[in-house]
């Protein structure tokens, strides 16, 4: 008997959203004179440790989403993923 593992998706979903604000606010200050002090919080938790927890945590929902149902999981993947990717070189190409 294969036992499943139960994952927290609203978890790990709550955590990418939080590591790509840390990146983001990181960016943040090259586009302002003066930057607001809020941001300078994405120098002290890092944006590289960011960027990588983000890829850790991606992969882990990747691996599990693909080891819960295998079947069929790239035609999901390439519907989830190519609308918007039209969508946005669609935009790209009028602006």
């Amino acid at each position: 008997m294969i036992k499943q593992k139960i994952v927290n998706w609203e978890a790990l979903g709550f955590l990418r959203f939080v590591l790509a604000c840390i990146v983001s606010f990181g960016h943040l200050t090259f586009f302002s004179v003066k930057p607001a002090a809020w941001t300078f919080v994405a120098y002290d938790l890092g944006g590289k440790a960011a960027v990588l927890g983000f890829f850790l945590v991606s992969g882990y929902s990747i691996a599990a989403s693909l080891e819960s149902s295998p079947v069929g999981y790239f035609r999901r993947r390439l519907l989830r993923i190519y609308p918007l990717y039209i969508t946005a070189i669609t935009a790209a190409i009028i602006v």
